[in-house]
């Protein structure tokens, strides 16, 4: 059994915490907004021919895909009976390049340019974006199928793994928001199946091998993920 993920550490890391014997994760996109991967214009050489600079070949090979729009073409040769998505990388900027769009992570900060030449910068709440995302929602859906799709419905935790409350609580509102307005566009697309989260589960782990993160959660969290991926798994397609 072949799952391909679209999305980010949140779902690749509930293969690490709870691995199934027999599914193979053939494909990881990463670092990447719908609205860029997904859309039909790759950037100018003088961008691609940058990614060279990132020393980490899964960093070069996750901004190279996002450049590039290699999101299709990757996941459907990865042959996956099912493909996770998650939007938890929806929070990263989007910037406008000529006649193409980038997305703006981390990553691609290490190429080193300067914002200046940046045709503009889209943040995810505006006005200019969300048309631009939903268009690469449906392109995505198009290529691979809602049938094919399992929707990772995450949100941001609110909540410490104790309790206790997370520090910049109105940000992270803000970012469900966001998210929730996302997820009910991908289920009027006609993606039906889906991962939903019980609330005292969306929990922050303090010693998150990544670090201390909103969307670095507990355990039980990730071994939740896994059992209600079971099902999915057992009948690919409906």
């Amino acid at each position: 059994m072949k799952i391909a993920i679209f999305g980010s550490c949140v779902s690749r890391d509930a293969f690490a915490f709870a691995p199934k014997p027999g599914l193979e994760v053939a494909e990881y996109i990463a670092r990447s907004s719908m609205a860029s991967a997904f859309h039909k214009v790759p950037l100018e050489e003088r961008w691609l021919s940058a990614v060279e600079r990132i020393e980490s070949p899964f960093q070069r090979r996750m901004v190279e895909c996002d450049l590039r729009k290699l999101a299709e073409q990757r996941l459907l040769a990865s042959s996956a009976d099912v493909v996770l998505v998650d939007l938890v990388d929806e929070r990263f900027n989007l910037v406008a390049l000529g006649n193409s769009f980038a997305t703006w992570s981390s990553e691609f900060s290490k190429l080193g340019f300067d914002p200046a030449e940046f045709d503009a910068v889209l943040r995810i709440e505006s006005n200019e974006r969300k048309p631009l995302w939903r268009e690469g929602a449906q392109a995505m859906l198009q290529a691979i199928g809602a049938n094919r799709i399992v929707l990772n419905e995450v949100y941001w935790a609110r909540e410490l793994a104790d309790g206790q409350p997370m520090e910049r609580l109105e940000q992270i509102d803000r970012a469900n928001v966001e998210l929730r307005e996302m997820h009910a566009f991908l289920r009027s697309l006609g993606v039906e199946r889906a991962i939903t989260y019980p609330y005292d589960l969306l929990r922050a782990d303090p010693g998150h091998k990544w670090g201390l993160s909103p969307f670095h959660f507990i355990a039980d969290f990730y071994e939740f993920t896994m059992r209600s991926l079971e099902p999915y798994l057992l009948h690919p397609t409906i």
